[in-house]
């Protein structure tokens, strides 16, 4: 019975997917342009794969509107576009893009501006703003819902586990 905790663990490695990541750097440049949006960050500092740059382009006269780019050296380690974006007034502009189930960064990757100056409207035609912001780039992956039918021998493996436990402190 000492090889079922080693056969747990095998398993939980074996279903482990992509590792989640977060990137920043506090000097990215965002430009703001009649709708569009070029975004850089040359410096980025990553808990994940390592990278040399990060960008971000498009606007909302594209389709998809929005790109992102990230960089190791000449590599690209990844690209993905995305319609979806929010504003948070004032300051936090957001992107969630979703991404191929082979990716290193996982299922998907939100990139989060705190620009240093306040816009109106970041996305407005009569918008023109270059400025500094904090860049933010997380990821992660979805936990697929267990169906009750293949999680029911892992609930009475633990049921079994603990009664094996509780006769071995019996007896």
């Amino acid at each position: 019975m000492r090889f079922i905790p080693a056969l747990a663990v095998a398993a939980a490695l074996a279903c482990t997917t992509a590792q989640a990541a977060t990137i920043t750097d506090s000097s990215a440049t965002v430009g703001l342009f009649f709708g569009d949006i070029y975004a850089d960050a040359t410096a980025p500092v990553s808990s994940g794969p390592a990278l040399t740059y990060a960008s971000l382009s498009g606007g909302t006269g594209y389709a998809p509107m929005f790109a992102v780019s990230l960089e190791n050296g000449s590599d690209q380690l990844l690209f993905a576009e995305t319609d979806d974006w929010s504003f948070a007034g004032g300051n936090t502009l957001s992107f969630l893009f979703d991404l191929a189930d082979s990716s290193a960064f996982g299922d998907w990757l939100r990139v989060t501006f705190t620009l240093a100056e306040t816009v109106a409207d970041p996305f407005g035609f009569d918008t023109t703003v270059t400025t500094s912001a904090q860049m933010t780039i997380t990821s992660g992956s979805d936990i697929p819902a267990v169906p009750v039918p293949a999680a029911l021998p892992l609930m009475l493996g633990a049921l079994a586990m603990g009664a094996g436990l509780a006769a071995r402190r019996k007896g």
